[in-house]
């Protein structure tokens, strides 16, 4: 569906301290900014336009915030991960050729990027701007490569927490790859409690925003959209 009144399989929305929402809106091909009352008023990426040029989006999975206000976009078709302001204007990007699927990448505190591979076998990675692996998980057990990970967020301690897809759980492990708490039944889909059926997301409520994210986000002033085009877009030719 190419209208400007849907989405289309949205794999991610992070609130804004000013109230508007940031969509990762995976089949319409756009990062999308939407308003307290349901419009979206300003787009990255162009619907129906999934390509790997300037000013497009080929299937944007994932939408960060990074400390400096700017976000953090992960594109799984061209695999590729990009710093861009809230007008689109990419500041830096770098290509994940050992990656078949990155899904939803997240910042490190290390100033790298935290990636789930969402294939078979999943595996976690922290990359840095180059590109060069620094660390990795990658699962000793045959039965728990199946699992297609899709987002990967490192905790205030420096563990790591990942959804665990098709493993059915949601998983803290350490550095060393040894896991320290789970929820769910390595395998087992349910939806009685102590269960989950294909967890895809998670998030961390206690990891605060830095204060720099809210100032560089409440002060940039509201896009509005046309019925053709929008700011961002005009900004991204």
């Amino acid at each position: 569906m190419k209208s400007r009144t849907h989405l289309n399989t949205p794999d991610r929305a992070l609130r804004l301290p000013d109230g508007r929402t940031l969509v990762a809106d995976v089949r319409n091909w756009c990062v999308e900014i939407v308003s307290p009352a349901k419009k979206i008023i300003a787009q990255i990426g162009k619907p129906g336009q999934c390509k790997n040029e300037t000013g497009l989006l080929a299937k944007p999975n994932g939408v960060a915030i990074l400390p400096n206000g700017n976000l953090l976009i992960t594109e799984a078709m061209s695999r590729r991960v990009s710093e861009m302001d809230l007008q689109g204007r990419v500041v830096r990007v770098v290509t994940l050729s050992n990656v078949a699927y990155p899904s939803d990448a997240q910042p490190t505190r290390a100033g790298n990027i935290l990636i789930a591979a969402y294939e078979e076998p999943g595996r976690i990675i922290e990359v840095d701007w180059n590109g060069r692996i620094v660390w990795e998980h990658f699962p000793k057990v045959e039965s728990e490569r199946r699992g297609r990970p899709s987002i990967a967020l490192e905790l205030p301690n420096g563990k790591i927490a990942f959804s665990d897809d098709y493993n059915e759980r949601v998983v803290i492990i350490n550095r060393a790859g040894k896991i320290l708490w789970q929820y769910g039944v390595t395998g087992v889909a349910g939806k009685a409690p102590g269960y989950l059926n294909t967890p895809n997301g998670i998030d961390v409520r206690a990891i605060p925003i830095p204060a720099a994210t809210l100032t560089a986000i409440a002060s940039t002033p509201t896009v509005t959209l046309t019925p053709t085009r929008t700011a961002i877009e005009t900004a991204t030719r």
